[in-house]
């Protein structure tokens, strides 16, 4: 019972953490991510499109100097139709690839980019929260950043390896995807509030392997934080993914560092 009454405790302190984000008139906290979100977007367009065009233009240059007998004549089509034909076919596959896979690599990248934005607006909290004042150390402020692109990329390395995983088991036995597809789900909102509730363990001097027993330890609350901002990646309108990346994580940030602060005053009390 109490791994899901901590499960709803994170969903609270992540609404709490919105009603802190206008309390304190913090709101243009969320231009950062909806600037930078833009700016990842047509660079991953441009990108993908670049490799996809790669990709089709080595296909159609190899199709084009094999030479089978027979090759013009098959299904009555002519040989230059057929490569065509391959070559969308192909770019089609890779795009929606793209589009299944790349979106969690994507957000992972905003995440990361947005790693400097997201410790300093944890120190904000924290100091709002206790007056204990946080002056800016350009050497420190460095290594906040190196240590949240880190977890970011160990989080999002062992998410995919649970997405692999699973997709490797759905082949092989279809029916799984209906238990698997929420399970992974609760995966990426376990990592998700993993990376914002480090940006805390880290100003609090708990190296990495500490960062990550204290996470585990919290599982449940900090996976309601993730799943509130999982769940705002997915609004459903034509820029839900835009509109997610607004809200989402600067109020997960600000509910992760509400939640540990909180976590951090029961402890105390009770030694």
């Amino acid at each position: 019972m109490s791994v899901f009454s901590d499960f709803f405790k994170g969903i609270n302190y992540f609404l709490k953490g919105f009603s802190f984000l206008f309390k304190n008139r913090l709101w243009y906290y969320m231009l950062y991510p909806f600037i930078l979100w833009v700016v990842v977007f047509l660079a991953t367009l441009f990108l993908v499109g670049e490799f996809v065009a790669q990709i089709t233009h080595w296909l159609e240059n190899y199709l084009t100097t094999l030479t089978v007998d027979g090759f013009e004549h098959l299904l009555f089509f002519k040989k230059g139709f057929i490569i065509k034909a391959l070559s969308f076919l192909v770019s089609v596959f890779l795009r929606l690839a793209f589009f299944f896979i790349g979106g969690t690599i994507v957000k992972y990248i905003t995440l990361i980019l947005l790693s400097p934005m997201l410790s300093r607006l944890s120190e904000i909290i924290e100091s709002k929260i206790t007056g204990k004042k946080f002056y800016f150390s350009s050497q420190q402020f460095l290594k906040d950043v190196m240590r949240g692109i880190f977890i970011s990329l160990l989080n999002m390395f062992f998410e995919y390896v649970f997405i692999i995983v699973g997709f490797v088991l759905c082949f092989f036995f279809p029916p799984l995807i209906f238990v698997l597809t929420p399970v992974l789900f609760f995966v990426s909102c376990y990592y998700y509030g993993c990376t914002m509730m480090d940006y805390s363990c880290e100003r609090h001097k708990m190296n990495i392997s500490q960062s990550l027993s204290f996470v585990r330890k919290h599982k449940a609350l900090v996976s309601g934080i993730g799943c509130c901002f999982a769940l705002c990646l997915k609004i459903p309108t034509l820029f839900g993914d835009l509109a997610g990346l607004m809200i989402g994580p600067a109020v997960a940030c600000i509910g992760a560092t509400l939640a540990f602060h909180q976590i951090k005053k029961e402890e105390s009390a009770q030694v």
